[in-house]
């Protein structure tokens, strides 16, 4: 395989940067090891097969070339391909785009060694719904005590596919959810590749309304369901902004959310949540806000 085809595709977080609002080198390699995750899956060796091998994946070298840096906020993609391939080690090159102006911010060399490659790539699915708005792999940090992806991961996965579909409608910075709901279908472990794929429900004056869809890369089940209704906030003073009617335009002419590709949600049902706070309540959590959870603004 000689071209290049995506294997990452997300969101710079103020987590993945230092002092000075650079991506730090620990950040890259993680990028580019969850790049190479997809890039095995791609080329025949996904999760199942790694599993069933008695050989895991095993970095034994790996060349960062910074061309210029990524800082909070940036969205960014990774276009991958296989150099050279043996029985002993696989060779693959990473470039990773800034999705906003198309330059390459870093070109990475891996060397691993896993199971021979197969003689048949993985295909895409043919009938693919929405539009991809996230790429990327669920780590072992991400997990709790059941091995499970944490809930808080969900989230971060589709605030990363917004911060996509804002770029895509040409609005930078300053697209956030403002309500947010999911529905879990099926449980994410450490080492599965995920894809997340959109579409635009409804668009008004101030808002768009996205139906994601959270989906394990290896066989295409939907994990979660999320129904986001975004808007556009100004960085400087938290002010909500209306929409351009060219990015109303722009939205519109997006994926569409059909029913039979993105079905609505069952209703919540149910007593709601009382604004009148019980006397017999406890409190439950009491914490700060840290840098690393907050966003580029």
């Amino acid at each position: 395989m000689s071209e290049y085809f995506e294997t990452l595709r997300g969101l710079i977080t103020p987590s993945d940067c230092d002092e000075n609002a650079v991506i730090t080198s620990s950040a890259l390699s993680a990028c580019m090891a969850d790049a190479t995750a997809h890039a095995l899956h791609t080329l025949g060796l996904g999760p199942r097969q790694m599993r069933q091998s008695r050989e895991r994946v095993r970095l034994i070298h790996e060349h960062l070339d910074r061309q210029f840096d990524l800082g909070p906020g940036d969205i960014f993609h990774v276009e991958s391909t296989l150099l050279s391939t043996d029985q002993e080690a696989h060779i693959l090159e990473h470039r990773m785009i800034d999705s906003a102006g198309g330059a390459i911010s870093c070109v990475a060399r891996t060397q691993v060694t896993a199971p021979p490659l197969p003689q048949t790539e993985t295909a895409e699915p043919a009938d693919q719904v929405g539009v991809e708005t996230y790429r990327g792999r669920v780590s072992s940090a991400q997990c709790d005590q059941m091995r499970h992806m944490n809930v808080q991961y969900y989230m971060e996965k589709n605030s990363q596919a917004l911060a996509q579909i804002g770029n895509m409608l040409g609005l930078g910075k300053g697209f956030y959810p403002q309500t947010e709901r999911i529905l879990f279908e099926r449980e994410l472990y450490a080492g599965d590749v995920l894809v997340m794929r959109s579409a635009i429900r409804q668009v008004e004056d101030d808002r768009v309304h996205v139906a994601s869809q959270l989906l394990n890369g290896e066989n295409g089940d939907v994990a979660a369901r999320f129904e986001t209704v975004a808007r556009l906030w100004n960085p400087a003073d938290g002010a909500l902004q209306p929409l351009s009617s060219g990015v109303r335009k722009l939205a519109l002419s997006f994926a569409p959310a059909t029913e039979d590709d993105f079905p609505l949600p069952r209703p919540i049902t149910g007593p709601r949540a009382s604004a009148d706070v019980p006397p017999n309540t406890i409190v439950t959590c009491r914490r700060a806000v840290n840098t690393w959870q907050t966003d580029a603004t």
